[in-house]
């Protein structure tokens, strides 16, 4: 039977999705990673090793992205840049997320998982993460997203086809 209701859902689903995706976009830099982000989007932190960008008019609000990149040395490890622990996911906000290696043709290696929706406030959020790594350097990108915003999914494969690394 057809629904009238989640016909509209759709429709309005993919004209914000095409809103998102026609957007500019401007490179923003991690370290020695690169990738876009949406022009109308504030950033902070470009070229440091933390960014932050968010497409909010509130304060603390989604869509938010937060960055974070380490690149071994001598004196600096980058092991504290991993997956959170399984066994401690929910003292970390993150249940139910589920590891996803995504194929590259470079020799970036990503991994992605995606936590259960929480609820803030009023405001159902998603999370998402996408870890990657290149000769030992990794960049970690977490994406949070209400329900009117573009899908973690949608967004962190943007993110990922956008991705550069000078190593």
């Amino acid at each position: 039977m057809f629904h009238r209701r989640g016909y509209i859902r759709m429709l309005a689903a993919v004209a914000l999705l095409s809103l998102a995706l026609e957007t500019g976009a401007k490179e923003v830099k991690v370290l020695s990673f690169s990738f876009e982000m949406p022009d109308s989007w504030s950033v902070e932190g470009s070229g440091g090793d933390t960014l932050f960008s968010t497409g909010a008019t509130e304060a603390y609000a989604p869509p938010f992205v937060l960055a974070a990149g380490c690149v071994p040395t001598a004196e600096k490890d980058c092991s504290g840049f991993k997956r959170p622990d399984p066994s401690k996911e929910l003292q970390s906000g993150c249940s139910d997320a589920i590891d996803t290696r995504i194929p590259r043709a470079d020799r970036i290696v990503e991994t992605r998982w995606v936590c259960s929706p929480v609820t803030v406030g009023s405001t159902r959020v998603t999370i998402g993460t996408s870890m990657f790594e290149v000769d030992g350097a990794i960049l970690v990108v977490t994406y949070g997203a209400s329900e009117q915003d573009l899908s973690v999914s949608a967004f962190l494969d943007t993110i990922s086809g956008s991705m550069k690394a000078r190593v």
